[in-house]
């Protein structure tokens, strides 16, 4: 479970993805609207975070980095059977586009993707999305 992390440690982290609740607790602000994601975000930055992504579920992902506009990633529109593996799925997939040499905003949105497809299946495990089907639902989305 998120817990008041001190500042020395947030200033190792190079990127941090908590969810929506996980960000309040972190920050010690509100996040009931991207604006107040944003703000709760900067405040992270300040404390020595590189950069932000907070992930929203059905509303997708927030992107906040120190010298950049925040940016709002929209979900991908599927039937939710269960959400007990969307963030795995999200933050593997990042992290694997990141060592592709994808930008985080292109990471963020294939994540998006691997996130929205774990929803679609029932358990864990047997609901992480294969690559295949991450790419298939990037390029039928447009």
């Amino acid at each position: 479970p998120a817990q008041v992390l001190p500042e020395q440690l947030l200033g190792m982290v190079d990127v941090l993805i908590p969810n929506e609740s996980e960000c309040a607790i972190l920050s010690g602000l509100p996040v009931n609207s991207l604006s107040k994601i944003e703000r709760a975000s900067i405040s992270l930055l300040e404390k020595g975070v590189g950069s932000v992504i907070v992930t929203l579920g059905s509303r997708g992902a927030f992107i906040k980095e120190s010298d950049q506009p925040g940016i709002h990633i929209p979900a991908f529109n599927v039937d939710v059977v269960d959400t007990t593996a969307a963030g795995d799925s999200f933050v593997g997939t990042f992290a694997v586009a990141l060592a592709e040499g994808e930008s985080i905003s292109e990471a963020v949105k294939r994540s998006c993707a691997a996130g929205a497809l774990a929803t679609t299946r029932l358990g864990a495990q047997p609901s992480i999305p294969a690559r295949h089907d991450v790419f298939q639902l990037l390029e039928s989305d447009g």
